[in-house]
């Protein structure tokens, strides 16, 4: 490869490789958190058990309501009363959809009126959002995020295209000594190249979940 090219490649995998992976840093980390989401939203969920408990008279209004909206929530539905387990009185109607999946709607009753907010933690919603967007807004944010993995692969891309000529020779060369620059730069070659199956996986589904 002619040196001006290797320049090119080096310069495109830097750069490329800075700018998506500030941004899908975020994302990886906020990913690993979801793991716990039903713990962050148990956690979370500790300012509401400090609200006031609803009212159990207004239980009778908050299913005529529900079912003057959805009908067929009259067939089968879950009443939830406020208790140890949290202050809402909450309908819950499973509705069965074509295919035989199942969507979960949940009533409440607020300020004399039917309110059909899902009921989730912000804490949690905020953290899956960082996940698939990296923090950018809607609605352009996901598509953003899709470009970013992109650039992503572009940079595994020509990082491989360089490592490709020395490949047996410098995979586990870690040359320790007073240049730590190089010392870090054997140490990113081989976590890249052991790691690149998971690294093009990454780059491959983010693109996809994000078109």
């Amino acid at each position: 490869m002619k040196p001006q090219t290797l320049r090119t490649f080096i310069d495109v995998h830097t750069w490329v490789g800075l700018i998506a992976g500030f941004a899908l840093f975020i994302a990886f980390y906020a990913g690993s958190i979801t793991v716990f989401s039903h713990e962050v939203f148990e956690w979370d969920a500790i300012r509401e058990q400090q609200r006031p408990h609803d009212s159990i008279a207004d239980a009778d209004a908050l299913i005529a309501a529900a079912i003057q909206q959805h009908p067929r929530a009259g067939e089968s539905f879950n009443l939830q009363l406020p208790g140890d387990h949290g202050p809402r009185l909450v309908m819950h109607w499973y509705e069965r959809l074509p295919g035989g999946t199942f969507a979960t709607h949940e009533f409440r009753w607020s300020d004399g009126a039917l309110d059909e907010t899902p009921d989730q933690s912000q804490l949690a919603e905020l953290i899956d959002r960082l996940h698939y967007t990296a923090g950018l807004p809607a609605p352009w944010g996901p598509y953003s995020f899709g470009f970013i993995c992109i650039l992503y692969g572009v940079a595994l891309v020509t990082g491989v295209i360089m490592y490709a000529p020395g490949f047996l020779r410098d995979l586990f060369a870690l040359r320790v000594g007073k240049n730590l620059k190089r010392f870090w730069q054997d140490a990113h070659n081989v976590i890249g190249v052991l790691s690149l199956p998971f690294h093009v996986i990454f780059a491959w589904s983010g693109a996809g979940t994000s078109s």
